[in-house]
């Protein structure tokens, strides 16, 4: 977890000095803040019940819109143009994407849920 976090730092800091103007950086970096929230979620709970798991995973897809507006809008502050990095357009773009990853991420809690309580169905059969 500790070489992932360095690996993201150093992603992150060689993102900011860079011009670009295109989400899909911004969105790379908020999915591996939002994978790594996940695997800390992961690692701290052995077993959530149902409602947990699906509360967790509609947080952490909520949440990569979210992380992806605030490192535009922190890039953007940061350089301090006449202008800034990301138009208003982008932004919505990624405001509007909210309720699709919340979906995704109930989907992906769901599948992760479903396949944990198999395996562990099976290691008790044996």
């Amino acid at each position: 977890m500790k070489t992932a976090a360095i690996i993201w730092m150093v992603l992150f800091l060689f993102w900011l000095p860079i011009e670009d103007t295109t989400i899909w950086a911004s969105a790379a970096l908020a999915l591996g803040l939002t994978i790594g929230l996940a695997f800390r979620f992961a690692l701290n709970r052995s077993a959530p019940s149902w409602p947990n798991t699906f509360a967790t995973g509609a947080l952490l897809g909520g949440s990569l819109p979210l992380l992806t507006i605030f490192l535009m809008a922190f890039k953007s502050g940061l350089h301090a143009h006449g202008f800034a990095d990301f138009t208003l357009r982008q932004f919505l773009v990624v405001l509007y994407s909210i309720p699709f990853t919340i979906l995704i991420g109930l989907l992906i809690a769901a599948l992760t849920k479903l396949k944990n309580s198999r395996g562990a169905q099976a290691k008790s059969k044996v």
